[in-house]
């Protein structure tokens, strides 16, 4: 059975500051350095949003597995740790691009595309103009965040729960939202695939496609890797420690 203190204060810090890092300072700076070099090798502004947002990908990515590679921890706490700290990133990634592009979809999708608003729209600019549902907004789009909200907000709930030192009830909705989230992105794809033969997909350059089907297999992998080590904890005798 996990233990019902999930982490020790030593190992919550270490993740505090690689994920906070990752996130909250090293994909902004990274954006900012490509708006200076843009602007130095006079980009196009949407070329401009994808190279930055290609960068901005790989530095998620770090953040979002990096836990697993604190190999100064014990396996069962890096596996603790990780799945800790994709429900938490998640839930930021969601309320910080996806709910506000939603909310405010005409000021993001309605702004003059010019070198003078790149650093406001920069991060919905990259991916909008690779995938033209979020570019545009679409219904379908909606449609598929609401999904994902669902599946994350689950997880949400068991972190909660986990935090509280009820550990089996908070590992099986972490389990439960995370085949949740991993559905729904999985899905996302491949309906794009099927439905539109991934028409919404920009194809002038490798970047399109690239951030696309990047960013695409990074969340399903993510959510799925968190669901299962998440559902081992939860079932007696199967714990991933062992």
């Amino acid at each position: 059975m996990p233990s019902a203190d999930p982490l020790t204060k030593a190992h919550a810090r270490r993740l505090a500051w690689l994920v906070g890092l990752g996130v909250a300072v090293a994909i902004p700076a990274s954006l900012a350095v490509w708006i200076a070099v843009g602007g130095l090798r006079d980009w196009e502004p949407i070329h401009t949003a994808r190279v930055a947002n290609v960068s901005g990908a790989l530095l998620l990515t770090t953040a979002v597995f990096g836990p697993l590679l604190l190999r100064r921890f014990p396996r069962p706490d890096r596996l603790r740790g990780f799945v800790m700290s994709w429900f938490a990133l998640s839930t930021f990634v969601s309320c910080t691009w996806q709910l506000p592009l939603i909310l405010f979809n005409d000021a993001i999708t309605g702004a003059e595309v010019t070198t003078g608003n790149l650093p406001r729209f920069i991060s919905w600019w990259g991916y909008g103009s690779a995938d033209t549902h979020y570019g545009t907004v679409s219904s379908y789009m909606v449609a598929s965040e609401m999904g994902w909200l669902v599946g994350m907000g689950t997880g949400l709930t068991g972190l909660l729960l986990l935090l509280r030192g009820r550990t089996r009830p908070g590992y099986l909705l972490m389990g439960v939202g995370g085949a949740l989230q991993a559905y729904n992105a999985t899905y996302y794809v491949f309906q794009s695939g099927v439905v539109e033969k991934w028409d919404n997909v920009a194809t002038d350059s490798w970047i399109g496609p690239f951030l696309y089907f990047g960013l695409g297999a990074l969340w399903p992998a993510a959510a799925l890797t968190a669901s299962v080590i998440c559902l081992r904890f939860f079932v007696p005798g199967s714990s991933p420690a062992r």
